[in-house]
């Protein structure tokens, strides 16, 4: 092994520990004008990539493909009730067993937290 590949192990063993594992179900809760609601955030690995699904009491529905960087993740979905469709864009960021972050819609943003089930 030369002094290359000694390097990157090392900075791989370094910066590895600071990657929060995003992975897993989260309870995921946030206060609204109607009350606060409660969902099931999945997130599992496949092939390099990362995907999510969300429960809530209205249903399952599949999000798909999201974008994770270290402890940060980030997600956009479209969902249809009986006024309409809302889109939503989700901001977080992992620290253990522990998920906070935004949900931005057309109706404003809103802080959220998760937790690990």
């Amino acid at each position: 092994m030369n002094y290359r590949n000694y390097l990157l192990l090392a900075l791989a063993v370094f910066v590895a520990p600071c990657w929060a594992e995003v992975a897993g179900t989260w309870l995921v809760t946030m206060d609204t004008p109607g009350g606060s609601r409660t969902n099931e955030l999945t997130i599992t690995e496949q092939g390099g990539g990362h995907f999510a699904s969300m429960a809530s009491p209205q249903g399952s529905m599949d999000i798909g493909e999201i974008q994770v960087e270290g402890d940060r993740i980030e997600f956009r979905f479209s969902r249809t009730y009986t006024g309409g469709e809302i889109n939503m864009h989700y901001q977080g960021e992992v620290s253990g067993d522990q998920l906070s972050g935004t949900v931005a819609t057309m109706r404003g943003t809103l802080p959220f937290k998760g937790v690990r089930k």
